[in-house]
């Protein structure tokens, strides 16, 4: 069965080929509502194609068509990068300034409609919801300045004994060392529950250009329409490329800059 994102994805990508470049699609909250999905499917979707190359993101004015018949290649996996000509050799660095993860919230709760179709999971099942900010120590004699906010959104099941670590580390590192921690651990690596126990995992990361809204501008102390980026990390199984773990952060795009460098042969 073809995940829900990869339909919207098509979808899409048959609409934009009627289109003309600078056309702006409709926004996310009505596109799910045409498409009667959740405005996170429609994310994921809608970065596919900014990631192809398709349409580009303008913070606070919305997705623009950029071409309306990118070239793909068949073999290129969804979620990766858009391919580099092999005649510029690249070199891509995000600049980050070091910071510190504050834990708002994090609790197992049942999975709503959304999330069981972001995890494929049935209703009823549990899922890990936690919330950080993540703060930038300017100087040792000045208060932290939130600059990012974090969320994810864990299958439960695959994650055993997540609440019980120290989740002021990497996220993303502390989800991956817990598969091998199962895979070590005979009794509990039985995958009899639906949960990966063991499995590799693979993760997938977007970056786009987005804005601040609502409660996470905020938090952030910024305009709604503030820059900054959008970094969505998508966890899965390498042998069924199930989702087990989406983690989605938001930080001020004034605190990052985009190094790419290229060179001649």
């Amino acid at each position: 069965m073809k995940a829900k994102y990869a339909e919207v994805y098509e979808a899409l990508v048959r609409r934009i080929s009627e289109m003309n470049p600078g056309d702006r699609l409709e926004s996310e909250v009505d596109l799910a509502s045409s498409f009667q999905v959740s405005p996170m499917t429609v994310r994921r979707a809608l970065m596919l194609l900014a990631q192809e190359g398709r349409t580009v993101g303008k913070p606070g004015s919305g997705t623009y068509v950029l071409n309306t018949h990118a070239n793909t290649s068949p073999s290129r996996k969804e979620g990766s990068a858009r391919p580099v000509p092999s005649t510029l050799p690249c070199a891509a660095q995000i600049q980050t300034p070091e910071t510190h993860p504050q834990l708002l919230s994090a609790e197992i709760t049942t999975a709503s409609p959304e999330e069981c179709e972001l995890l494929d999971i049935a209703n009823g099942a549990f899922v890990i919801r936690i919330k950080r900010i993540h703060h930038y120590d300017s100087s040792p004699n000045s208060a932290p300045t939130p600059i990012g906010v974090e969320t994810a959104v864990i299958d439960a099941k695959s994650f055993p004994g997540l609440l019980g670590k120290d989740l002021s580390g990497n996220l993303l590192e502390i989800l991956l060392v817990i598969p091998q921690d199962l895979t070590n651990n005979s009794e509990t690596a039985t995958n009899q529950d639906g949960g990966h126990r063991g499995e590799p995992l693979v993760c997938t990361t977007s970056i786009t250009a987005a804005s601040a809204g609502g409660r996470d501008a905020q938090i952030l102390s910024c305009k709604e329409s503030e820059a900054c980026l959008a970094v969505e990390q998508v966890l899965s199984t390498k042998s069924t490329n199930r989702t087990v773990a989406v983690i989605e952060s938001l930080f001020l795009g004034a605190n990052y800059s985009l190094e790419l460098n290229t060179e001649s042969r």
